[in-house]
């Protein structure tokens, strides 16, 4: 910046409440005979307005003033238009059986660190590759979640070991909600959502049986996760060496 005065050669671009503005001071020159609206753009602005169909010459300062130009509006873009539309996760995401296409996933859910962090750590890689089968996760009460035809983690419901702590009925054996899914797809409200459609599979197939969940406190996360599910705490006990909350859909009254 010179900190000099603009010359008449500077092109600047103004925008949004700009726009009241620069009609002000046009037809404030207007009012004073300095231009006429039915000048071309070309007059003014000679090479500027031209390409992609433009003929500066055939458009005058009044069709810039009332957007009548003919210069393109991004807002007949369509696809352009598309990036800035908002979906609630429950229109993104859905459950399904697994696919033979879903098997890199599952194996990147079992290797990864971070999924793993909470629930006994990664395994190997090597392991992986040649224990997962060419379509991995096909039993009942297990989904994918799917993203746009990608699969981003998997939600299930299986019976809970009756000699770990934690159960609501006095035969145990309860069905127990896990679910993992990749880092990509953190935070960005598809758990809810994938975890809820489940439950409503759940209810729907076996409408008298509880459905648990045990995480461990200190997965901040998940806890979120049990109390807008609707999940009940029962009780908080040590297991794997870390504290564990246990706790009960809410739709269901534990045993006492």
């Amino acid at each position: 910046m010179s900190g000099g005065p603009p010359g008449l050669e500077l092109v600047e671009s103004v925008v949004g409440i700009s726009k009241t503005f620069v009609a002000t001071v046009v037809l404030q020159l207007a009012a004073e005979g300095n231009l006429s609206l039915d000048d071309t753009a070309e007059l003014w602005l000679p090479g500027v307005v031209n390409g992609q169909h433009h003929d500066g010459a055939r458009v005058n300062i009044r069709m810039l003033l009332n957007h009548t130009s003919g210069i393109f509006n991004y807002t007949d873009d369509q696809e352009a238009l598309n990036r800035y539309e908002t979906h609630p996760p429950e229109s993104l995401v859905q459950i399904r059986e697994s696919e033979a296409g879903d098997r890199a996933a599952f194996i990147e859910l079992f290797a990864s660190p971070e999924v793993r962090t909470y629930l006994g750590g990664p395994r190997p890689r090597d392991e992986l590759e040649r224990a997962v089968p060419e379509v991995p996760g096909r039993r009942p009460g297990l989904f994918v979640i799917d993203l746009d035809g990608a699969m981003i983690g998997t939600v299930s419901l299986d019976r809970r070991d009756a000699k770990r702590p934690g159960h609501v009925r006095p035969d145990a054996g309860e069905a127990e909600l896990g679910y993992m899914f990749l880092p990509k797809a953190w935070e960005c409200g598809y758990a809810a959502e994938a975890c809820a459609a489940a439950l409503d599979w759940f209810a729907d197939t076996l409408p008298s049986e509880p459905a648990v969940l045990c995480t461990q406190t200190a997965n901040d996360r998940s806890m979120r996760l049990a109390a807008k599910l609707g999940f009940a705490e029962v009780e908080r006990f040590e297991e794997f060496g870390a504290e564990q909350w246990f706790g009960v859909w809410s739709s269901v009254t534990p045993s006492a």
